[in-house]
């Protein structure tokens, strides 16, 4: 083989990973991902199962460096580490799809085994970067309906491959003047025609029964690239630019909705604490405890004179006791806790001290 086709071979199945992080979110080009996926299908023909691992790796980091770079806010090295440890996952599918008739439904089922434990290990996985999530304006959506994602997905990449096989083949019988006869062909048609039967079902499948009335919503998303910190981008710009964005909104609605973090509660929060202090007559804000459960105890201690008993417990003590903790930390070495963050609240009853 010459160098420019060993190139060609290795930067086919990379395109093939860009052009499926090209449909997710926030470029949504649906249909790039079959047409991601048929490269993909193309570059494991007649490889070895080196090649195919090498073939699917090299996927896989096409998909994921574009699809987890979101990741790289939080710790280069993870996003990294993340990249690595997911492509290798669809090196290892790859590198079981056989030769042969049943090669594009053997890929698609390998390939939807692997997105299926990405999303789940480890540490509960890292759904964002799969393949479902840019298909949520396709044809191919209401297959959740029938089997949720997993079916989603499977169907995705069936579809893929199998346009991918049939042009690959398309391509051989021009070039040979159809002396190329692949037995391959009856998988690659009856995997498109599964794939288009079960896109009909879903689009009529039933989905829990008539609707009991219709609610108008509103989903605002404003303010441009917001960062993942307040250092990034300030609240109060995030909070004015949901706003601007709001005010576009034409009724009748009867629901708006905002993401999570647009709002930022510290501010009111305060003054929420000002007038319970006030209402109550206790100031109990800077009594020890108050801030446990998100506040929750500050509530309970600004009514607690009210009460004939009351009293507040760190939560990790009557948790040690249950446990029988002091018991069992005679007979370790070792004690591992953790703490979401490490800052100046920590010295304050946390667990880890």
């Amino acid at each position: 083989m010459k160098r420019r086709d060993r190139v060609v071979r290795w930067l086919v199945p990379l395109g093939g990973g860009v052009l499926v992080a090209l449909s997710l979110p926030p470029f949504g080009l649906w249909p790039l991902a079959l047409l991601g996926v048929s490269l993909l299908a193309w570059a494991l023909r007649d490889r070895s199962v080196g090649g195919r691992a090498a073939a699917g790796f090299l996927a896989g980091v096409g998909q994921f460096a574009i699809g987890l770079a979101w990741a790289d806010k939080f710790t280069f090295l993870g996003y990294g580490g993340l990249i690595v440890l997911h492509s290798a996952m669809f090196a290892v599918a790859c590198a079981f799809v056989p030769r042969g008739p049943a090669r594009v439904p053997a890929l698609a089922a390998l390939l939807t085994l692997a997105e299926w434990v990405r999303e789940r290990w480890p540490f509960g996985g890292v759904p964002p970067g799969g393949i479902a999530l840019g298909q949520v304006s396709g044809p191919l959506v209401g297959t959740a309906r029938i089997g949720g994602t997993v079916l989603l997905v499977g169907v995705t990449y069936l579809a893929g491959a199998a346009l991918g096989d049939l042009a690959v083949t398309w391509l051989r019988r021009r070039r040979t003047h159809g002396r190329v006869h692949d037995h391959g062909l009856i998988g690659c048609w009856v995997s498109l025609a599964i794939a288009v039967a079960l896109a009909v079902w879903g689009a009529f499948a039933a989905d829990g029964g008539p609707p009991l009335r219709t609610l108008r919503v509103a989903i605002v998303q404003g303010g441009g690239r917001r960062g993942l910190s307040d250092l990034q981008v300030p609240a109060s710009v995030v909070y004015a630019a949901a706003l601007r964005t709001t005010t576009r909104v034409r009724p009748p609605v009867d629901l708006v909705l905002w993401p999570e973090d647009v709002v930022a509660l510290g501010q009111w929060l305060t003054h929420f604490a000002d007038l319970l202090e006030k209402a109550s007559g206790t100031p109990a804000r800077n009594l020890p405890g108050a801030g446990a459960a998100g506040g929750t105890s500050f509530g309970l201690l600004c009514v607690a004179p009210r009460m004939r008993s009351f009293e507040l417990v760190p939560g990790i003590d009557v948790v040690m006791e249950e446990t029988g903790f002091a018991e069992r930390l005679e007979r370790v070495d070792l004690v591992v806790t953790g703490e979401g963050r490490i800052d100046e609240q920590t010295a304050y009853g946390k667990t880890a001290l």
